[in-house]
């Protein structure tokens, strides 16, 4: 009879509701950067442990790696605003792992925010950019074998396109070298990390974001399938080399339908306008 009655206590007792794996990935990875922030240190990157399990597509990659969190890489880049934007409750930590042309790509987190840098960009009327939104990814090799470092004679020549892209406009009009943006990246114990920036894209949240890394110096349009009747965006299965695509989960509630149609009209007039003409010393 004691048996029984520990056993109904036990399944009275038991939850009803169990919370999402990746939300639970997202709370400890906050709890551990904010006992880094309050330790006032730095842990060595091989200490900073992440697992993350990822379906895309019929992809399924498990992996446990030492890399390092948004924060600390904001950290190695030396912006202190930027550590402590990675740090707060904005901060979007993802964790979510591909490979593809021999290298695994890591997406590690994103925030958005106006004046999150101590390094802001300029528009061409001498304006700061402080609208923006930063993403994290880490490149590395399947294998193993370390990424050259920036400084080395071999880095550059094996390059990489990172860039974020909106459901429904097509990706070769759309890509962060059309809205102002840019990367910094150096590489930490074999492993190159980019952290991009760009303008403040949350206001497509509604529609979807994605995160592409692929080979080369700009967009390739064989990496990536563009489904122009739904407007989503999807690998190539037949690619050869790095084609890793990510969903950025924005909140929705950031999205703002008209802001983001006023956006898309000013940047498709901004591509319209004719270049000026370039000035030749006559010889």
């Amino acid at each position: 009879m004691k048996n029984k009655m520990d056993e109904l206590l036990k399944n009275a007792l038991a939850p009803m509701d169990v919370p999402d794996e990746r939300l639970n990935h997202q709370v400890l990875g906050k709890i551990k950067e904010k006992e880094i922030m309050k330790k006032n240190k730095r842990i060595p990157a091989a200490a900073v442990i992440v697992t993350a399990t990822l379906v895309f597509g019929p992809v399924t990659v498990f992996a446990a790696h030492h890399y390092l969190s948004p924060a600390e890489a904001a950290t190695e880049l030396e912006d202190d605003t930027l550590t402590k934007a990675f740090l707060s409750e904005e901060a979007v930590l993802v964790n979510e792992v591909q490979e593809s042309g021999g290298y695994r790509v890591t997406l590690l987190g994103s925030v958005a925010g106006k004046n999150l840098s101590d390094c802001l960009a300029w528009d061409d009327a001498g304006l700061p950019k402080d609208d923006r939104l930063y993403t994290v990814v880490a490149i590395e090799h399947a294998d193993g074998t370390p990424m050259p470092d920036i400084s080395s004679a071999d880095y550059g020549k094996e390059s990489f396109y990172t860039s974020c892209y909106i459901r429904g406009v097509n990706p070769l009009e759309f890509s962060i070298s059309h809205i102002g943006g840019g990367y910094s990246a150096f590489v930490k114990n074999g492993v190159e990390y980019r952290v991009m920036e760009m303008d403040n894209i949350e206001i497509f949240a509604d529609r979807g974001v994605y995160v592409g890394v692929n080979s080369g110096n700009s967009y390739d349009g064989t990496a990536y399938v563009y489904d122009e009747s739904t407007g989503s965006l999807s690998r190539n299965p037949e690619y050869q080399g790095v084609n890793a695509l990510f969903q950025l989960p924005l909140d929705e509630s950031r999205a703002n339908p008209e802001a983001a149609a006023r956006y898309l009209d000013d940047l498709a007039k901004a591509q319209n306008e004719p270049s000026q003409p370039i000035e030749m010393d006559e010889k």
